[in-house]
């Protein structure tokens, strides 16, 4: 059987296209309808000798063997379509090269038919949103820094760039009982100026503006990344940074470290309690009262694991021995060390808080973008005369120094 194709209305090449394949391209075992009305004929002719007015039992018989030709052939036709061809199913990539090699003008194309098989989630893999699926909308980061330090110490504002104060120095003299007659005791002294400016920290993001359109979120999360950016950078320069004309002062660069107290060669096997409670008797020796102890998580375990001779837990009788001041640990302090403070005696001022400013910077214009700037400037200071209010202590080396040693 030959292809026959609807011609009407088609394109010169697709007509020659047509004639072509109708001219070369055959379908084996497939029935066109004057297919079927010839072999109609054929099994009338076969069994017209059968048939006899005078013999009823031939004329049944051969009505039964028509009837079973008949049937055999419309099960035979009802396998084909109009035209003879039996459907197949075939895949998308062929059904592409198809078309493809019909434009061409191609008389013949390999077509590699498909068989009908289980539905599977496989069948979908081209198409992932057709299955259920559900956003989670929340911007996921790895844990940052901690600012537990920061966070404790307290915080004013000012107005002002630069913070002079006075200190009263160099006194000599002063009041002393006296006989009668006798000369008045002298007291002088002398004023000297400090002063603190306020250093600025900044951090800056450029985008795209079809980002802004296009990302989800995404000024949201410039705003909360940007200014954590900012306080995370304070709360580390307050206890890391050496001052400069662009940095601010730090705790840790200027904080004292233990020098000598009576309890030097008198403790018997001396713990990290022991070492905290001989810094703090420094510092109440200069007059100041230290309120907290900062230090490494690993350090404030082996407080809570300290034990007697006999193996049991003193952790009560070590919260008794530091029950003045509050032990808070944190990983912003290394391991072996600790801080120490009054911390009253620790100012930090904001001059300008975190804010925000959006413009374009540079050739920003031209090339659709935008610019996001985050910034504050602010004070951290101690007076000169509170040097001995913090201390930064290694517990090797104070455990060391109060060791009784061995007889």
């Amino acid at each position: 059987m030959k292809l026959k194709f609807n011609k009407e209305g088609k394109s010169e090449e697709t007509l020659k296209a047509y004639e072509a394949m109708e001219k070369d391209v055959s379908i084996e075992g497939a029935l066109s309808k004057d297919d079927v009305s010839s072999q109609v004929a054929e099994e009338l002719k076969a069994i017209k000798t059968q048939l006899d007015d005078d013999n009823p039992e031939g004329l049944i018989s051969a009505i039964k063997i028509l009837r079973q030709r008949l049937d055999d052939i419309e099960a035979k036709e009802e396998k084909t379509d109009a035209i003879g061809y039996k459907p197949t199913l075939i895949s998308k990539e062929d059904f592409e090269g198809l078309k493809k090699a019909i434009s061409e003008g191609k008389t013949n194309h390999e077509i590699l038919i498909k068989a009908a098989a289980t539905i599977t989630t496989a069948n979908f893999t081209n198409a992932p949103h057709s299955f259920s699926y559900e956003v989670d909308r929340t911007i996921n980061s790895a844990p940052t820094p901690e600012m537990i330090i920061y966070n404790r110490l307290v915080k004013s504002t000012t107005n002002s760039r630069t913070i002079y104060w006075t200190n009263r120095k160099n006194e000599e003299g002063g009041a002393a009982f006296i006989a009668e007659g006798a000369l008045k005791p002298l007291k002088d002294w002398e004023r000297a100026e400090e002063n603190s400016v306020a250093k600025k920290v900044a951090v800056m993001a450029t985008l795209t503006t079809e980002a802004l359109e296009d990302v989800a979120q995404l000024e949201q999360e410039v705003n909360e990344v940007l200014s954590g950016e900012v306080v995370q950078e304070i709360a580390d320069a307050i206890l890391n940074s050496t001052e400069s004309s662009t940095a601010l002062k730090g705790i840790i660069p200027v904080a004292t470290s233990y020098t000598t107290t009576a309890l030097d060669d008198k403790v018997d096997a001396p713990n990290h309690a022991d070492a905290i409670r001989a810094a703090m008797l420094q510092l109440r020796l200069l007059r100041f009262s230290p309120t907290v102890v900062f230090l490494n998580p690993g350090d404030a375990a082996l407080l809570d694991l300290t034990k007697d001779s006999n193996g049991n837990y003193i952790k009560l009788q070590i919260d008794g021995v530091l029950q003045k001041i509050d032990v808070v640990e944190t990983t912003e302090i290394a391991a072996g060390k600790f801080l120490l403070m009054d911390e009253r005696k620790w100012k930090i001022r904001i001059y300008k808080g975190i804010h925000s400013r959006w413009g374009l910077n540079a050739d920003d214009f031209s090339h659709n973008r935008i610019s996001v700037v985050f910034e504050a400037r602010l004070h951290s200071y101690a007076n000169s005369l509170d040097a001995g209010a913090v201390l930064y202590g290694d517990f090797a080396t104070i455990e060391a120094a109060i060791a009784k040693p061995a007889a």
